[in-house]
């Protein structure tokens, strides 16, 4: 707990933990959400190996299509590659499917302009967009009238209904039709 000027308690949050993640998030059915973070041990030998300072290298998002895949031994179905600052620890992406998994990785690029990942990410699933025929329909409809003949001397009030309506018209028919109502 820190103090103020006023001398009360403040909580403190840590922003950083020095450690090495990165999290593949989905907001929604065409948007995914990715934070990261490099601990300083590994910004120091990847800075080594490429004989260059931690803000002078190139970085990249490579988001990689996985759906019904083992990452690890398959190619991904597609790979988007996206620049990012050096100090970047967040992003937006956006559009992607939905109902596809995806895994990113953070990464550097050789001066041969191969790849080299730092970090890489757990994998998420896009929820599917519900179509219109997914979700039941209600309709309401009148019943077919059926015709009927009137004998003579026959006797027209049938309980709490009387002869004309009966068997009209019995209330309302809910249809869960999933292509929308049949009108009859």
């Amino acid at each position: 707990m820190l103090k103020d000027q006023r001398g009360c308690k403040e909580e403190q949050w840590r922003r950083f933990w020095n450690v090495d993640r990165i999290r593949l998030m989905c907001k929604d059915a065409s948007t995914l959400f990715v934070y990261w973070e490099v601990s300083s041990l590994r910004k120091q030998i990847i800075s080594e190996h490429f004989e260059s300072r931690w803000d002078q290298l190139p970085f990249y998002l490579l988001l990689h299509d996985v759906t019904d895949m083992l990452f690890e031994k398959n190619v991904p179905h597609s790979t988007q590659v996206i620049a990012v600052q050096p100090d970047s620890e967040n992003w937006y992406i956006h559009p992607v499917l939905a109902n596809r998994s995806y895994l990113i990785q953070l990464c550097t690029a050789t001066k041969e302009g191969e790849f080299f990942s730092i970090l890489q990410s757990n994998s998420v699933t896009t929820p599917r967009v519900a179509s219109v025929s997914d979700k039941p329909s209600v309709c309401f409809r009148r019943p077919i009238r059926q015709e009927r003949t009137v004998q003579e001397n026959a006797v027209t009030d049938v309980g709490p209904y009387s002869f004309p309506y009966f068997g009209e018209f019995d209330g309302y028919t809910v249809n869960f039709a999933s292509r929308g109502c049949i009108h009859e």
